[in-house]
């Protein structure tokens, strides 16, 4: 069996947001939170029961770094860390002392930078995952480096935008490449949250501080920073062809062929199993 380790920055803030237009799920964010937070920790348990059949064991670090989230969102939180610690898996927060999601961003890089090993993970607390998420993003990172030594990036979703009107009917060239549940597709657009190698990952930090020093409402925002890791500098990246981590936002952010209602209410609630 082999170590792999997954290193994992995950952003929560439940008292602000970028986007003002309302979300599928409704208006209350820390329920988002805690729906999200959650299918991530058990995409992450059931990753690793996965991996283990093909003599990979998974050992994960979680930190999570939190920006003025309500009471009831860190108490939520604290038993996300008790609930999931242990069996590889090591959980801790920690309360960012410089507001705004900028600012978590660049510690989240800080921490992967630091302290990843293998692959590192940037996440933001209105992500939902299927249980078997993380397992297909770490194979589908494993399967390419194996078959051509390249170490893509790799997200969890892609915005039906760019594929039902952006690139609609336009000849665009593209790396496709079958996982174990479904085929990826490469693209060329990306947001900050995404899944690396740490060593890739750690190459490009020009570009995360062209991000850093951007007006977050600049519509120019990932085109002159992430964007240009594959549109000039020709990296990899690859998103499922059905979104298998989605981001909860407005209506027109939405993969419409995901049932993504089924997977949020599925998700337990840690107080209840108290």
């Amino acid at each position: 069996m082999i170590d792999l380790h997954l290193h994992v920055a995950l952003q929560t803030c439940d008292t602000a947001s970028r986007d003002s237009k309302p979300r599928i799920c409704g208006n209350d964010r820390s329920l988002l939170t805690r729906k999200c937070v959650t299918s991530l920790f058990e995409s992450l348990k059931h990753s690793q029961q996965l991996l283990a059949k093909e003599q990979v064991r998974l050992i994960v670090k979680v930190r999570i770094f939190d920006d003025r989230s309500t009471a009831d969102t860190r108490d939520y939180l604290k038993l996300v860390i008790a609930h999931y610690t242990g069996n590889d898996v090591e959980v801790d927060m920690v309360h960012n002392t410089k507001p705004g999601l900028m600012a978590s961003v660049r510690s989240c890089y800080q921490f992967m930078q630091q302290e990843g090993r293998d692959l590192v993970y940037q996440v933001q607390d209105d992500f939902l995952f299927m249980p078997n998420a993380l397992y297909q993003m770490i194979s589908i990172f494993r399967k390419v480096k194996q078959d051509t030594g390249a170490e893509p990036f790799v997200i969890s979703h892609h915005h039906p935008y760019y594929l039902g009107e952006w690139y609609r009917y336009q000849s665009v060239p593209r790396v496709i490449v079958p996982g174990t549940h479904q085929h990826w597709l490469q693209a060329y657009e990306m947001g900050c949250t995404f899944l690396a190698s740490k060593e890739k990952f750690n190459l490009h930090w020009d570009l995360y501080e062209k991000f850093f020093a951007t007006d977050l409402h600049d519509r120019n925002l990932e085109v002159e920073s992430f964007n240009r890791l594959f549109n000039q500098r020709g990296e990899l990246n690859l998103v499922p062809m059905t979104s298998i981590g989605i981001h909860v936002q407005d209506e027109a952010g939405k993969d419409p062929y995901v049932d993504w209602k089924s997977y949020w209410d599925a998700v337990p609630d840690l107080r209840n199993a108290q």
